[in-house]
């Protein structure tokens, strides 16, 4: 996922004066670096709750 958004970041970056309004091209972005780090963070939250139920399983 983030590979993908940095190939649009540049995508966009190369050509935005085309496409998008400067500062709505920077909206965007910061809203999808947010968006990632929430799904870091869910991700990471789930694998600290599996790793959990493992241990209760093996002891």
């Amino acid at each position: 996922m983030e590979g993908e958004f940095s190939v649009e970041v540049e995508n966009r970056d190369f050509d935005f004066e085309k496409k998008l309004d400067r500062r709505e091209f920077e909206d965007e972005k910061q809203e999808t670096r947010e968006e990632i780090a929430k799904l870091r963070a869910s991700v990471n939250f789930l694998a600290d709750e599996l790793n959990k139920k493992d241990e209760l399983e093996t002891e």
